[in-house]
């Protein structure tokens, strides 16, 4: 989910584990929701809901930044639903999570070792608890497999402040090789690679017709940084990003590269994570399809906040982290602090608030994950679907993204994967990106 220096140019209109000795992640007891089902939040009476709302989504209500939500805004409150994790998620959390060892690197940083499978904390306690819930999500459950269809494509878009709307669609890609703990696939430490990537990202443009065959591929260490590339027709082949361009905007968008992999894609090994609290908060997570069709029926415009229709709220049981970089890595860096809320249960991030340099609220990030049927795994909030809004307060700008088109195609995911994406040289590789329109 990397988009590397692309310009936007078409318009267009876990735990619940059977064994009782592992707990839900983030220690102690399960936050308490205190608000009815069947509520609905307005604009008259949000205040009295604020405590269950991260801090961007207060200052949208609030209205003190060119974002704000419109006066006939409705929140519905629905019922919560979590989804039991992968048996084979769990199982594996429960064979392997007592030999994963925290070591400090030597720039002061923390590190995982002798990791295999499934969740490495599922009891985080201090000392580093918030580093722990991080580590979590960056090994929460994720499909092993995960790649646009014969009718689906992941949509980009970009608004600016007189409401002008740009998109691209993409075709997608990615791959889980190493801590496979689906159904079928195996991850143990004697077939993983230690040198070799854990996790990879391809991505191709599709439209507009003079950006098409524009693709990145990211691919994810578990102990070194991260490979970016990225192949442009006019080169025709691929060039290496440099580690620097982490701060740069993604194809065009609002989104930073650290803002991809559904959230959080920095190397983890290079921030520091302080557990702020447990509480429950407002978020979306299990809807509908209609959420992939940007109209005035399913959004508020121009803010493109999810309208009730197919938007019901729920209370989360989440974990909140203050996610800032080490020192070492602090300098030239885009953002000063990411404050991460994370679902307790299923370890995916829900909303964030990302903050500049200065310690000044910057941007708003619903991050939001759709909970769907995984072949093999059954209902999973980390499904790789999401349909997402960044709002960006300093300048006026937005960004959507959304993995269903509007007539309600989405991700393929694992055994629906066509066949022949199925193809580890060919999205996996950097031998693959340079076989692009040859």
């Amino acid at each position: 989910m990397k988009r590397m220096g692309l310009l936007i140019g078409l318009s267009m209109t876990f735990l619940m584990l059977g064994a009782c000795r592992i707990a839900q992640a983030g220690g102690g007891a399960p936050a308490t929701a205190e608000i009815a089902p069947g509520t609905k939040i307005t604009m008259q009476n949000w205040h009295q809901y604020a405590a269950y709302m991260p801090d961007g989504m207060q200052a949208l209500f609030e209205g003190k930044y060119y974002w704000k939500l419109p006066a006939d805004v409705e929140l519905v409150v629905g019922p919560t639903v979590n989804h039991p994790l992968p048996l084979s998620y769990r199982q594996a959390t429960e064979r392997y999570a007592s030999q994963v060892k925290l070591v400090t690197t030597p720039d002061g940083g923390l590190m995982i070792r002798d990791y295999v499978a499934g969740m490495p904390f599922p009891n985080p306690e201090e000392p580093h608890k918030g580093w722990k819930i991080l580590a979590n999500l960056w090994y929460r459950y994720f499909p092993h497999l995960v790649s646009t269809g014969s009718s689906s494509y992941e949509t980009l878009c970009r608004e600016d402040r007189f409401s002008n709307l740009s998109c691209i669609t993409e075709f997608a890609v990615y791959r889980q090789l190493k801590h496979l703990a689906d159904a079928g696939t195996t991850s143990t430490a004697e077939n993983d690679d230690a040198a070799g990537p854990t996790f990879t990202e391809f991505w191709m443009v599709e439209t507009p017709e003079d950006q098409k065959y524009t693709s990145g591929l990211t691919m994810y260490y578990d102990s070194r940084p991260q490979d970016d590339y990225l192949f442009t027709p006019k080169l025709r082949r691929a060039i290496r990003i440099n580690a620097g361009a982490r701060c740069s905007e993604s194809s065009g968008s609002d989104f930073m590269e650290d803002d991809w992999r559904n959230g959080f894609s920095g190397d983890i090994w290079k921030f520091q994570a302080q557990f702020l609290a447990r509480k429950p908060m407002l978020a979306l997570i299990n809807y509908g399809v209609q959420a992939g069709n940007l109209s005035q029926q399913n959004y508020y415009f121009p803010v493109l906040w999810p309208r009730p229709n197919w938007a019901t709220w729920e209370l989360r049981d989440t974990n909140v982290i203050d996610i800032r970089p080490l020192p070492a890595y602090a300098g030239g860096y885009c953002y000063g602090r990411r404050v991460m809320y994370a679902d307790a249960n299923s370890q995916v991030p829900l909303w964030e608030d990302l903050y500049d340099p200065q310690m000044r609220l910057w941007k708003v990030f619903r991050v939001g994950t759709r909970a769907r049927e995984v072949p093999g795994a059954g209902i999973q909030d980390s499904s790789a679907s999401r349909v997402t809004q960044l709002w960006n307060l300093k300048s006026g700008h937005m960004s959507f993204l959304s993995t269903i088109t509007p007539a309600g195609a989405d991700f393929a995911l694992n055994e629906q994967v066509p066949k022949q994406y199925d193809d580890v040289k060919r999205y996996s590789g950097l031998s693959g990106l340079n076989e692009i329109m040859r």
